[in-house]
């Protein structure tokens, strides 16, 4: 007997984005017999496995690919894609991008992760609202951490050290930071094509002694935070934002498409426009000396999400997102703009 849904995670997946959907996955595993497995680099196709399915679910970053594989293996079943990945916008602008949704197989529907790739998607590319659905993703499980007494506070991020990752706007903050305050620390999560030209640059400010590169590719490097920093202007998931939530972290988070519907601007972290360097780093000057502050901040977070996003309220909207009609997404499945 075929497998009700079948979930397949392809190789582009970063394992820091793999670990926060596992908890979800896992649930769903428990609760509506989702199948799921790692497709390895090996078998370089999405429909390799031998495991059947009355549905499929591709976890994947380049979205492009794997429709234009089902596209050539003619796909019966109906087939989700999540999109996490916005490699595939700069090859696919304009009418060449409509023209390729345009012929998006019939059984394909697409599942963004993030308003600003939902609307990506809905009002750049022009893809019908019946096409593609809003779904959250669940929040990661962690443990608050402690913060140690007469300790530095260390700020950090996590990243892909990419063009898209707005980075040289989270050392102007650190720079504005540290000029200021010397004591406070800066870790920076990630590893990428750029991870050198990064180290450069922080050279150029003169924040050696300030800022660390790791290369952690691991949710659970935000442990060891006190205070998440959230820059981003291409954000697919959210996922980083949820790990520092799951630590009970006070987030600083630009004021992108999605991010008020987690952020609760000064209650449960700050909310500052884009690439706006003095804002920003004078919340987090105010973070940093107020350890009351940020331990309230990081708290209710947690707890607002909890509420919202955790996999035991996800879990159920995502059963009627893969068994209902593709056409009526619950009311957690939604974008606030449309």
């Amino acid at each position: 007997m075929d497998k009700r849904l079948v979930c397949l995670i392809y190789p582009d997946v970063y394992p820091w984005e793999k670990e926060g959907m596992e908890p979800l996955l896992n649930a769903m595993a428990v609760q509506t017999g989702l199948h799921f497995e790692a497709v390895s680099k090996k078998h370089f196709g999405y429909f390799r496995s031998p495991v059947k399915a009355e549905k499929y679910w591709i976890i994947c970053r380049d979205w492009k690919r794997a429709v234009r594989y089902l596209k050539v293996r003619k796909a019966d079943a109906p087939v989700y894609i999540s999109v996490l990945g916005s490699e595939s916008r700069r090859s696919l602008l304009g009418l060449m991008l409509q023209n390729f949704l345009g012929s998006l197989p019939t059984n394909v529907h697409l599942v963004a992760h993030s308003p600003i790739n939902y609307r990506f998607f809905r009002e750049i590319a022009g893809l019908e609202k019946d096409r593609i659905t809003f779904a959250p993703l669940a929040l990661p499980i962690g443990e608050p951490r402690t913060a140690i007494a007469d300790q530095p506070v260390t700020v950090g991020t996590l990243v892909s050290l990419t063009q898209r990752c707005n980075l040289h706007y989270f050392l102007s903050v650190a720079h504005y930071v540290v000029n200021q305050n010397p004591n406070v620390r800066f870790k920076i999560f990630g590893t990428g094509d750029l991870d050198v030209h990064f180290g450069k640059v922080i050279l150029s400010l003169g924040l050696e002694k300030h800022v660390r590169i790791e290369a952690s590719r691991s949710l659970h490097s935000l442990s060891t935070l006190d205070v998440f920093l959230f820059t981003s202007l291409q954000n697919e998931h959210f996922i980083s934002l949820l790990g520092a939530a799951s630590y009970g972290l006070p987030v600083l988070c630009t004021d992108v498409p999605g991010a008020a519907d987690l952020i609760s601007d000064g209650h449960t972290g700050f909310l500052t426009a884009v690439n706006d360097t003095k804002p920003m780093g004078e919340l987090l000057l105010r973070l940093v000396g107020n350890p009351g502050m940020r331990l309230a901040f990081g708290q209710k977070l947690r707890e607002d999400l909890q509420k919202k996003y955790s996999c035991a309220v996800l879990v159920n909207q995502y059963e009627k997102l893969f068994f209902g009609n593709f056409s009526s997404s619950p009311a957690m499945l939604r974008v606030a703009s449309e």
